[in-house]
């Protein structure tokens, strides 16, 4: 880390500063108050911030703007810049910036004037929050403050930092200067490895006794699958027999089904024959019955009848002298006529619904017995043209015939719910046609409309009786015919009688069924004991497989049980190697410690001491059995050891200037910080002779930090050092000026000494 340049505004008692540090050593004079040491505590703030953690406190008294202090450093070869604000607005707010320069590539295709290189320019490598970005940093520079205040930086007041520190912040403040935090990450990290291979091995033997525990019953799984396929082929053999034996009695129950359909056919055959000779035999009664029946009523009724027919004529005369004498009565009965009109047009109408409704019943019954018959027969025939019905014209007249009888049945409930409305309605009607009205003359008219009807029912009556003659021709020839038709009906029905004997008593259906059930369930039995010993079976093949593969496992982790065994055993080396009693003590006890008591003893006679000091790692226990760790001072006054403590201001400084001196050097030379600057900042209780003799000892260190800041109030030392510069304070404002009161800005630049 090797600083390059300051900015500030409105920081401390500076409103505006900037400056370019230059190369070599530089003396920073002033009075005190001046604003010396705020100058080179900068570079402290910058890089870590405010001890405090608030940045207002650094914020000009009375400033109109915002703080801002900046700190452009170079490092292992790339510019940074570090920048951090504060502005007092509200409640207040600080930011932090980090930036480097990114050069720009320049373009083989482009030709550039002699002398001019390609821009650059800076690049954020600032975070999300200032805790981020300041870890950046620190990371980045490879120094945290403590190490950075214990050697490079002496601040005023500072010097005992690393001499009156602990003897553990000590050996942290040494193990950060000698870079020993990466062989802690390297500690870390094998620390890690060798758990991870620890648990390797110890998951692998674990995997390994497991599996071979597991393994130990693959034997008794061979056992078990082989009685298990011998255990399957019994029962396979036995499921054969079973099969045979269901096939036997199902070819038995067919032949039995078969012979049982032909009995039920010839039963049924008989039945109609049987059935077909009861009815002619009832009917031929019965036509008897009816043929007598009307011959005698015929008889006995024509001569009364014809009597009362010759008086219609008569009877017809009457009443239309009845007609005339009530028509004027028949405009006050026309009302009830007309009621008794309707009413009897609606119970005409309610019969007609009643009487139609039910024939559709008789038709629906007879259309399901027809398609009952039609299922049961063996060769139904079509009830229109007569042809036997087979296969799907069976089905569809079949089903004609149900939906006939459906469509039949739902028509006759339509019918029989209009005709309950219509016998509502005639309720309703009644007493309008059964209003009472008064004749002319009621009894006459009554005794006319009685002999006008006999006469009228007696000439209807005649009609009917020659219509019955009629009728008696008919029967009787229906007679004749069913006596002819009888022997033919008493042939089929002793024809089918001995067809039923012949057949023999119906089979027994049921024995066999349950001979059959039995065989099917045995089989059944059967089959679900073979597929319990395949289930066997397959688990007994999976456990193979798994042993199979536990095998391969096992011969896989023995060979990463080795692996991680020789990674085990080179992580144990390592960290061995890389604890802090390993490398690290090694570094610290054979180069660091040598290298620092060396320079520091330098340092001492440089400044005119002939004291020594002496670094010690370890320690006497009290109990006098053993040493513990430690990092103390111990301070050689010729032959003798004195505490730190009974030495004088001066020569505390200078023993704290010299180690600390040594710890920079160290610092300065370190792979990853590199810190390649040296301040020191008012050093207490020196003389001029001591001021002197340091700076020049300070000159003779030139080569070992790139820049060299020493900030005293001796004027002295203006001449002692290749470059100085002054701080002088005009009231409250702090400024920079040159050695002769020249600008600073100019000095730094070197424009004086060109022109020089």
């Amino acid at each position: 880390m090797n600083p390059l340049r300051i900015r500030c505004e409105n920081y401390r008692s500076f409103h505006d500063l900037d400056l370019q540090l230059p190369t070599g050593t530089l003396a920073i004079l002033g009075a005190n108050g001046a604003g010396k040491s705020s100058i080179v505590n900068v570079l402290e703030l910058a890089l870590f911030g405010p001890p405090s953690r608030n940045l207002g406190d650094y914020l000009t008294d009375g400033a109109v703007g915002d703080l801002m202090v900046e700190l452009e450093l170079e490092h292992r070869g790339d510019l940074y810049r570090v920048r951090r604000s504060y502005s007092a607005r509200g409640r207040g707010s600080a930011k932090v910036d980090f930036e480097y320069v990114m050069p720009l590539i320049p373009d083989p295709d482009e030709e550039y004037d002699e002398g001019v290189v390609p821009g650059s320019h800076w690049a954020p490598l600032t975070r999300e929050t200032a805790a981020e970005t300041q870890a950046l940093i620190e990371q980045t520079l490879g120094l945290s403050r403590a190490t950075f205040r214990a050697s490079a930086f002496l601040a005023q007041g500072d010097g005992a930092a690393f001499t009156e520190a602990s003897p553990r912040d000590r050996k942290a403040i040494l193990a950060e200067c000698v870079g020993l935090d990466q062989w802690d990450r390297l500690h870390a990290r094998v620390k890690t490895d060798r758990a991870a291979a620890e648990s390797e091995v110890s998951r692998g033997t674990l995997a390994i006794e497991q599996a071979t525990e597991e393994l130990t019953y693959r034997k008794d799984t061979i056992t078990e699958r082989d009685a298990a396929d011998s255990a399957r082929g019994l029962l396979a053999a036995k499921l054969d027999a079973d099969l045979q034996n269901v096939h036997t009695w199902e070819e038995r129950l067919s032949t039995a089904q078969v012979a049982r359909e032909k009995r039920a056919a010839v039963e049924e055959r008989c039945l109609a024959a049987r059935a077909a000779v009861a009815a002619a035999e009832s009917r031929e009664t019965k036509l008897a019955v009816e043929r007598e029946h009307d011959l005698l009523y015929a008889l006995a009724r024509r001569p009364m009848l014809a009597e009362r027919a010759e008086t219609q004529g008569a009877r017809e005369a009457e009443h239309a002298d009845l007609v005339k004498a009530t028509h004027e009565y028949a405009s006050a009965e026309r009302e009830v006529a007309q009621a008794v009109a309707e009413h009897e047009r609606l119970t005409i109408e309610r019969t007609r619904l009643l009487d139609e409704a039910n024939a559709l019943d008789e038709k629906a019954r007879a259309d399901s017995a027809a398609a009952e018959q039609m299922l049961e027969a063996d060769a139904p025939t079509c009830q229109t043209c007569g042809q036997e019905l087979e296969g799907d014209a069976r089905g569809r007249a079949v089903d004609a015939l149900i939906e006939a009888a459906a469509t039949g049945e739902a028509r006759a409930v339509t019918l029989r719910s209009q005709a309950h409305d219509l016998e509502a309605f005639i309720n309703e009607q009644k007493p309008i046609a059964g209003r009472a009205l008064t004749p002319p003359d009621p009894e006459r008219t009554a005794t006319a409309l009685a002999q006008l009807r006999a006469a009228r029912d007696a000439t209807t009556q005649l009609a009917a009786l020659d219509v019955k003659a009629e009728r008696l021709a008919v029967v009787d020839a229906a007679l004749v015919t069913l006596r002819d038709e009888r022997p033919a009906l008493d042939t089929a029905l002793a024809q089918a009688t001995a067809d039923l004997e012949a057949l023999g008593a119906a089979p027994a259906i049921a024995a066999v069924q349950a001979s059959l059930d039995e065989a099917k369930e045995t089989t059944n039995r059967r089959r679900t004991e073979l597929a319990q010993v395949d289930r066997q079976i397959a688990r007994c093949d999976e456990r193979l497989e798994r042993y199979a593969t536990l095998t391969a496992q096992i011969v896989e982790r023995r060979e990463g049980i080795a692996a991680a065994q020789a990674e085990l055993d080179l992580c144990l080396t390592l960290e061995k190697a890389y604890g802090r009693d390993g490398i690290p003590a090694l570094i610290v006890e054979n180069a660091a410690i040598p290298q620092i008591e060396a320079e520091a003893n330098r340092i001492l006679q440089e400044l005119g001491t002939d004291y020594r000091v002496e670094l010690q790692t370890q320690r006497a226990l009290k109990s006098g059995e053993g040493f513990k760790d430690t990092l103390d001072i111990v301070v050689w006054a010729g032959s003798a050891a004195r505490p730190y403590e009974t030495f004088s201001g001066g020569e505390r400084t200078r023993l704290n200037l010299a180690l600390r001196i040594a710890l920079a050097r160290l610092l300065a030379h370190r792979r990853g910080a590199e810190v390649r600057m040296l301040c020191i900042d008012e050093p207490e209780f020196l003389d001029e002779q001591g001021t002197a003799a340091l700076a020049t000892m300070l000159q003779g260190l030139a080569g070992d930090f790139d820049r060299i800041l020493l900030v005293s109030h001796h004027p002295s030392l203006r001449d002692a050092f290749e470059q100085s510069l002054e701080v002088v304070k005009d009231g409250d404002r702090s400024r920079v000026v040159g050695a002769d009161r020249e600008p600073v800005s100019a000095f730094l630049r070197g424009e004086k000494a060109q022109a020089a």
